[in-house]
């Protein structure tokens, strides 16, 4: 995986006032064919949670402070 995301997230930590976050979005079942006991979600599904996702943050004012990582 791209390096990108920590470094944005990182630099992101120092800007007072600027909110950001990361989130990973599986393969589309048409792709996930080709990399066999890849994860996948089809994409309406993906579209909805992002939906989700963003009207959340826009109409979250306050964050919760928690920390990340793996989960195995």
């Amino acid at each position: 995986m791209s390096e990108l995301p920590c470094v944005l997230l990182h630099a992101l930590r120092e800007r007072a006032g600027v909110r950001g976050g990361f989130i990973h979005i599986p393969y589309a079942p048409a792709q996930a064919a080709h990399h066999p006991g890849a994860p996948s979600l089809a994409i309406e599904t993906v579209a909805a949670g992002l939906r989700t996702a963003l009207r959340t943050a826009l109409d979250t004012r306050v964050d919760r402070r928690l920390a990340g990582g793996a989960e195995h």
